[in-house]
């Protein structure tokens, strides 16, 4: 009897854990959805040519140093052919600034860069701070994207990820860096904090 108790007992905390997981991704869709929406609304883009994600912080215990966190994609609301399980650290591109400042909106508009396009050479000549702390490979990665936003996730003041929105189309950016799409993406990331917490 001892055995199948214990066996029970693992399996249905496993089976909570799974709920759980599976409620966190359900809640975070659906806060996508309905930011997606009111942005596509508010702008008169189509929702077809912006893409929204959200980014959560994981611990890794495995390897150096252990309890290292990465920023790890949870949810992304667009078809595309970008990899489920991008991750990026503290001190990488977009998302990884707004975990490493936790401002409110970071944002990069390839219009107002003047390191798009440049040479390797001349990528490693800038700054890290202009570099995003990104290779030159993952900067030319990046550069599909005529703009990228992110706005963070918090519990008081800890930070549990970001609501990210992105597009590919230059001719769109001037109406998504309005200040309502802003606070669109401020009211996602303030309806995540309970999932993300």
């Amino acid at each position: 009897g001892g055995v199948v108790s214990v066996a029970i007992g693992i399996l249905a905390t496993l089976n909570g854990v799974a709920a759980v997981r599976e409620k966190t991704q359900t809640n975070t869709y659906l806060a996508l959805l309905v930011a997606l929406a009111e942005i596509s609304d508010l702008t008169g883009v189509a929702a077809s040519d912006i893409s929204l994600s959200v980014f959560r912080l994981k611990r890794y215990w495995r390897g150096w140093p252990p309890g290292r966190q990465r920023q790890v994609q949870l949810t992304r609301v667009k078809l595309s052919n970008r990899d489920p399980s991008l991750s990026w650290d503290c001190s990488k591109g977009v998302v990884g600034r707004c975990w490493n400042k936790k401002c409110h909106v970071v944002t990069f508009d390839r219009s107002e860069d003047d390191l798009v396009g440049c040479s390797e050479k001349d990528w490693m000549a800038a700054s890290e701070e202009r570099r995003w702390g990104m290779s030159y490979n993952e900067w030319k990665d990046t550069q599909q994207y005529a703009l990228i936003m992110a706005y963070p996730v918090q519990v008081g003041v800890a930070y549990k990820g970001c609501v990210s929105l992105a597009t590919r189309k230059e001719e769109i950016v001037p109406k998504l860096l309005d200040e309502k799409v802003r606070e669109r993406l401020g009211d996602a990331a303030a309806s995540l904090r309970e999932s993300l917490g």
